[in-house]
């Protein structure tokens, strides 16, 4: 009885585990690499869509990131 009680516990904690790793793409902010053309600044990393369109506006080139910037 222990082992099924044990085997239930594992795959429902299995469950939980694979829910969350596919629910969590849904919440990931994405972020910004901007570079300034001239290369007189170091490019900046963001993940607010105003300060980045404010720096393409400013003629920065910004491209998506593949995973967020984690400070």
């Amino acid at each position: 009885m222990k082992k099924r009680i044990v085997v239930l516990l594992s795959v429902v904690a299995l469950l939980v585990v694979m829910l969350a790793s596919s629910v969590a793409p849904a919440f990931a902010r994405p972020s910004w690499t901007c570079v300034d053309p001239t290369r007189a600044n170091d490019p900046v990393q963001t993940d607010s869509r105003d300060q980045k369109n404010l720096l393409e506006s400013n003629g920065w080139v910004c491209t998506k990131d593949k995973k967020p910037h984690r400070e």
